[in-house]
């Protein structure tokens, strides 16, 4: 099925780019902006789609930082990598400044509400977002990952833990410590591991609501930008 979503776009000189700047920039909060993130193989991917199928399409506007990673793989002069390998070259030249473009394309999405992010950096690059981390142990994970991609539970496993490090490393090395993966920057943390995807999803909605309704959060008005279509057809879970 040929999923779209409408993903707002605009630049910014990638020289003045930094998530803890643009955090103390925006102090608003969104009411209806959910920023999604998780480990590899913990669900994030899929659980964007099922939050698309549950919410209206009319109203919201789904972004993937992992379909925009995924087009930058099939739009890159290299041979054809995995995510794996693409988060590798990441980690090995930051010079190249593409991990960069990618946030800087996310963060021009914190001007708006009504949008559902699924990033690795979505509660820094969107801080006026909700900020939901998906957590599942490794082991599940990677069995997960093997089934999926018909490998051995222990070639995913090694797989997954080296694109975590990669992960980790890339980020550290571009917004120093602390800018991923801690707990207490997000506003609801959930186990992936025992639910379904559409069940995470409406976990998710009504913790939100509950958020809204406990902090009195007042819906912001959509603002208007240039917009360009993000093909979510090529998905596949993280």
């Amino acid at each position: 099925m040929d999923i779209k979503a409408r993903v707002s776009f605009l630049t910014f000189p990638q020289s003045t780019f930094n998530p803890r700047i643009f955090r103390h920039m925006n102090k608003k909060r969104f009411s209806d902006q959910i920023t999604i993130t998780s480990l590899s193989g913990a669900g994030s991917s899929s659980t964007i789609l099922a939050l698309q199928r549950i919410l209206p399409t009319g109203i919201y506007r789904f972004v993937s930082g992992g379909g925009m990673m995924r087009a930058s793989i099939r739009h890159s002069d290299q041979p054809l990598m995995s995510m794996e390998q693409y988060a590798e070259y990441c980690r090995r030249n930051p010079d190249l400044g593409t991990d960069r473009k990618l946030d800087q394309n996310i963060n021009t999405l914190s001007c708006h509400n009504f949008t559902i992010i699924e990033s690795r950096l979505g509660h820094e690059t969107c801080p006026g977002g909700y900020h939901v981390l998906l957590e599942c142990p490794l082991a599940t994970r990677a069995k997960r990952r093997a089934k999926q991609i018909s490998v051995t539970y222990a070639e995913a496993k090694a797989a997954i833990e080296k694109r975590d490090r990669d992960d980790t490393d890339r980020y550290r090395h571009l917004y120093g410590d602390g800018c991923i993966w801690s707990p207490e920057k997000y506003d609801l943390r959930i186990s992936s591991s025992r639910h379904k995807p559409d069940e995470i999803a409406r976990k998710i909605l009504a913790a939100h609501s509950r958020w809204v309704k406990g902090q009195g959060v007042s819906i912001v008005k959509k603002m208007a930008c240039s917009e360009f279509v993000l093909d979510m057809s090529t998905f596949r879970s993280k």
